[in-house]
């Protein structure tokens, strides 16, 4: 039996005075039975320091000898992690201490098969919510009602929580294996895998978890870099009013159009492959991913324009030619994802706004029934 309740795993590299924040709201929590993990990728003296200087039994601070890559230190905190729960939280971002004991109580009153809880996502720049499945708190749903009813499965780690004794080394090691532009959320993989062996899933809308970064800049030091540069955007603390001027470009290697594509076309193969769904709910999966990565590409500042002469676009066919597509793989899809690029026509902006529509009737009448 597990000591301890939540566990908050923060991966961390470059970033330390970001991360401290991370490390000290967690800390602030008075609860024994929340405990924080942090793991530097490569060594780094001021986390160090930080760790010898706060000496709190419930720190443990590591660091590998070497920058191993993201999913090396998200794969290690998580193998390693001690509690029920653990929680992920980016270094950018921190949790609301006065928000704490209705989070946990909500953790304890939790069902034994739900394992995993997206948490919502406060952002403290916008001052508004960035995600909060409002009408999902405390719903608990199966991978059928999970597909259908997430938004879809949110992708920002900071908040997702897993129960650790659903999480075996084989599927942490399968789903952080493979590092690319068009895996670029191995979590979402892994809250995949665990409800495909039967576990359960809810959300969570409590402010707990705030985002520390305006919603553009982001955190990862892979994926961001200022415009016209080559220099990746390493330590952000926060995004002081001097700064929201610049304009910060999202990397297009993992936020650009070619990029989102890839990634719709590896989690349409990998919703494909999941057992436990059913043809319609698939389907229902798969339209929710189009919505979210046509979004993404319509609002990326480097979108393209397709010829007038609609066709499958080179880029898109560029992105796609190497992925290993299933048999079951929808192409359909791909020409449609391919027609919403088209942001310009009025099929593109009806389509997709009666697609919204069509879903979210989907989802009220799912949640009616579970």
């Amino acid at each position: 039996m597990n000591k301890h309740l939540l566990e908050v795993v923060i991966p961390t590299y470059g970033r330390p005075h970001s991360a401290r924040r991370a490390i000290e709201s967690c800390l602030a929590i008075e609860a024994e039975d929340l405990i924080v993990s942090c793991n530097s990728n490569g060594p780094d003296p001021f986390l160090e320091s930080l760790s010898k200087e706060v000496g709190c039994s419930r720190l443990r601070y590591s660091s590998f000898e070497k920058n191993l890559g993201p999913h090396a230190n998200f794969s290690y905190l998580i193998k390693n992690a001690r509690a029920k729960y653990l929680m992920i939280l980016s270094d950018e971002d921190y949790l609301d201490p006065g928000c704490a004991q209705g989070y946990l109580s909500f953790l304890r009153s939790l069902h034994d098969k739900v394992a995993v809880i997206s948490s919502a996502i406060y952002d403290s720049i916008s001052h508004n919510y960035y995600f909060r499945p409002h009408f999902l708190h405390g719903k608990t749903l199966g991978i059928n009602q999970y597909l259908c009813c997430s938004e879809p499965i949110p992708s920002y780690v900071s908040g997702l929580v897993f129960r650790t004794d659903r999480l075996p080394a084989q599927l942490v090691d399968q789903c952080m294996a493979t590092v690319s532009p068009a895996n670029s959320y191995a979590q979402l993989d892994l809250v995949l895998g665990i409800l495909d062996r039967g576990s359960m899933a809810t959300f969570c809308s409590y402010k707990f978890v705030v985002k520390g970064n305006e919603a553009r800049i982001g955190g990862d030091s892979h994926s961001h870099k200022t415009s016209s540069s080559n220099n990746y955007v390493v330590e952000t603390r926060t995004v002081s009013e001097s700064r929201l001027g610049e304009n910060l470009d999202l990397n297009p290697s993992v936020y650009g159009p070619e990029a989102r594509t890839q990634q719709f076309v590896y989690r349409a193969t990998r919703m494909t492959k999941l057992r436990r769904i059913s043809r319609v709910v698939r389907n229902i999966g798969l339209a929710n991913l189009l919505v979210v990565f046509s979004e993404a590409v319509l609002y990326s500042p480097r979108a393209v324009r397709l010829p007038e002469n609609f066709k499958l676009s080179d880029s898109v066919s560029h992105s796609i030619q190497n992925l290993p597509l299933c048999s079951d793989c929808p192409s359909a899809w791909i020409h449609f994802f391919d027609a919403i690029i088209l942001y310009n026509r009025p099929f593109g902006r009806v389509a997709l706004k009666n697609l919204r529509l069509v879903l979210l009737l989907l989802r009220r009448a799912t949640l009616a029934f579970s």
